[in-house]
């Protein structure tokens, strides 16, 4: 019995050498998102991963700005079950029109990990006001292990 066991293992092994399947993905492929625009003034350039609406909410809620002096909405819905949402802030900019950045050039996942390319902040225009940009996207993929590359704020390049 013990013979069949192992001739049953090895040729499992053959066959799935030379089928050429993989069973952990090797190379990173490029995956979908969405932006999402939402209310929020953050004033340091960082990044960050939400993994449940707790903790997007009580993020929501300290950086909204919306009318001062009035209390915050309910953070906007998401379905943390299936999904991941991610924030990207470069801080207080000395000048422009819109808050909305759109540095975000690509999204991979392997395995479970994903990785976000991103590239230099957008021109915001040219107004001559103090503005926040910031970048949320969602992604098709619940995951804690999201690694940034490229031109990521609060990094040092």
């Amino acid at each position: 019995m013990k013979s069949i066991n192992s001739i049953i293992i090895v040729c499992l092994l053959l066959f799935l050498t030379f089928s050429g399947c993989e069973l952990v993905s090797t190379e990173f492929q490029e995956m979908d998102f969405e932006s999402l625009q939402t209310s929020t003034r953050v004033e340091e350039p960082m990044v960050v991963v939400f993994n449940d609406y707790e903790s997007w909410s009580m993020f929501f809620r300290r950086h909204y700005s919306g009318i001062h002096h009035t209390e915050p909405p309910p953070a906007p819905a998401f379905d943390f079950d299936t999904h991941t949402l991610v924030g990207i802030f470069w801080g207080q900019q000395p000048s422009g029109c819109t808050h909305y950045a759109n540095a975000v050039e690509r999204v991979e996942r392997r395995s479970n990990v994903i990785r976000i390319t991103v590239g230099p902040l957008n021109d915001l225009g040219s107004c001559r006001m103090i503005t926040y940009p910031q970048e949320y996207i969602h992604l098709p993929r619940r995951t804690r292990h999201v690694q940034f590359i490229g031109e990521v704020p609060g990094e040092s390049n």
